[in-house]
Order: C-alpha cells, then structure tokens, then sequence
C-alpha cells in the first residue's frame, strides 16, 4: 500500500527540510521547527489545511518569534517553546519573502518532493530565517517594529507596549 499524502508530507519534514534548519539552529518537533536565541524563540510552522485528506496534503509556512520579557509580561514560561500561534511576531512566508498572494502548496502522491524541497528552501534559508534571526533580540525586534515598509504582525501587545516594556525593564536591576 502506498503512503498516505500525510505520512509523505512528515517524512518529507523530516528527511528534506529538518537538515536544512537545523543547520541554521532549529530543531524539529512534529511539523513545527524551533531556536532558541539570545531573548526569545524563533519558530517555523508548517500548516496543513484542514481540508487536506488521504490523497493530498495542502500546506503554508508560519513565521514566529516570542520574546521571553513579553512571554513572561503574559505568565507564560519563556524557557518552553511556544507554539506559533503564541508568538508576539508572526508573518506568512508569502509576506516575509515580499509575496502579496499568500502561498499554499500541494503535496500528493504524485509531487516531486525534489522540486518542492527546491522551491521553498531558498524561501526559507535565504529569506525567512534571516528575518526570524533579527527578531530574536530585544533591539532587533524593536527596530523591527519601527522597519518601513513592516513585515509581519504584532500579536498581543500594541508597538508602543513593547517598546515601552522593553525600555523598562533594561532599566531594572
């Protein structure tokens, strides 16, 4: 019997993507990929469609970063990866790379997983994880708010309270 869309689309997670991000400092757990910087976490998250099936698999790229001041301003424990839906910065990979359409992909029995893995690594390595790795400090983030034109979204926090947390509490002992 032939693998299902969804067991492809994790094997090709693992065997394809996982040892291109983790070269760069992500570390993979299910269909989400995780580093740790200096002040937070940089997230990648591989989101399949719930209108996906046995046959095809329909998936975007989630962009994310959680910084651990604003993570603990909201009782979370910064030490535990957060899922991408908590982070305090989020794109989709479509708006990161300057793409105004967001991007879905189709992975079925029939994809070349070769031409995939072409196609979005490049997105990914030479576009995105840079944006997340200037992210993952306190200034590098503040001075992304301030970025014209802006990639990505604030989530949780106006920009004036995370600059205005961030400044704070550098002041504190």
């Amino acid at each position: 019997m032939t693998e299902s869309a969804p067991e492809r689309f994790a094997m090709w997670l693992s065997t394809d993507i996982r040892p291109a991000l983790s070269g760069r400092g992500f570390k993979k757990t299910a269909s989400n990929f995780h580093k740790r910087g200096p002040a937070g976490w940089g997230v990648v998250n591989f989101q399949k469609s719930q209108f996906g099936s046995r046959l095809k698999t329909r998936f975007t790229i989630n962009l994310g970063v959680s910084l651990d001041r604003l993570a603990v301003a909201m009782g979370a424990d910064p030490q535990k990866r957060p899922p991408d839906y908590r982070c305090h910065w989020d794109a989709r990979i479509a708006e990161a790379v300057g793409d105004p359409n967001d991007r879905w992909w189709d992975l079925d029995h029939d994809t070349d997983l070769a031409k995939l893995t072409a196609e979005i690594l490049p997105l990914l390595i030479d576009q995105a994880v840079p944006i997340i790795d200037e992210r993952l400090t306190e200034e590098g983030f503040v001075a992304a708010l301030k970025a014209t034109p802006r990639v990505g979204h604030i989530a949780f926090f106006t920009d004036a309270e995370v600059i205005a947390l961030v400044a704070t509490l550098d002041r504190l002992p």
